[in-house]
């Protein structure tokens, strides 16, 4: 006996692993929803008629027939009119399912394949053609850069050759009006006022044997820029005294700015 039910048992698990069970049941209550609506939800409070009664005027139906045909064969053509709407529409379904189902899958997912390779194929001519415009941008930056670094050289090759063929002064017409922009243009009349109103003194080294000597103190930003750039000499008197003087430029400069502004 446990052989027999073990059989049983290894016959129905094989059976159920199939998804073709599974498929039918579904359908079939699918199908039947009624069925269930019925027997299951439906309140027992709309029942008109005893229950059994109701339940086969809900579900069940009848075929039409002569009269002349027994109520024997009747009976049996509608049992086998609800067997037949109530089972083989779900077989049919499930045949349905089974054999065009995958055929519906392989087709969606050949679409899905071409549809993917497709955006990748787009994705890959996209990006080639962005790399190859930024190749070109690069391209035509450095170039841009070359023909400006070869446009500077140019230009300092012919400054340097005009510089060769200008004269002092025509040099130094253009470093004062370079001059002219620098933030301490302004101080460069406390170089003018020391050498001019106070004989280039600047500093007293015995400040109590020249206390009565009247000085004007430069600032150090200034004295150094006309120093740096040769308006200026500056000189130690026997270590007592600190003086400046104008170089030949440094007369050009003040000549050149006592022809717009005037000492205080």
């Amino acid at each position: 006996m446990e052989g027999f039910w073990s059989s049983v048992s290894s016959w129905w698990s094989e059976k159920t692993n199939s998804p073709l069970y599974f498929t039918y049941l579904g359908f079939l209550a699918v199908w039947n929803w009624k069925f269930f609506q019925v027997i299951f939800l439906e309140s027992a409070d709309l029942f008109s008629t005893p229950r059994i009664e109701y339940v086969k005027s809900a579900l069940l139906f009848s075929v039409p027939v002569p009269e002349s045909i027994p109520i024997w064969i009747s009976g049996l053509i509608d049992w086998l009119a609800n067997f037949s709407w109530h089972l083989m529409p779900p077989i049919i379904f499930t045949y349905l399912a089974i054999v065009y189902l995958p055929k519906l899958n392989a087709w969606a997912f050949d679409i899905h394949l071409t549809n993917h390779f497709s955006r990748k194929s787009a994705y890959r001519v996209a990006n080639l053609a962005y790399e190859k415009g930024m190749e070109q941008s690069m391209k035509e930056v450095l170039e841009s850069k070359d023909r400006q670094i070869q446009t500077q050289q140019k230009i300092q090759k012919k400054e340097k050759t005009l510089q060769k063929t200008l004269t002092d002064k025509e040099r130094w017409e253009i470093e004062y009006n370079e001059f002219e922009k620098h933030p301490l243009f302004s101080k460069f009349q406390e170089i003018l006022t020391s050498v001019y109103k106070h004989n280039g003194v600047i500093e007293y080294a015995d400040t109590l044997s020249f206390r009565n000597k009247e000085i004007l103190s430069l600032g150090a930003d200034i004295k150094a820029v006309a120093d740096a750039k040769k308006l200026i000499t500056i000189t130690d008197s026997d270590g007592n005294v600190t003086k400046i003087a104008l170089t030949d430029k440094g007369r050009f400069f003040a000549e050149k700015y006592l022809e717009t502004y005037s000492l205080i």
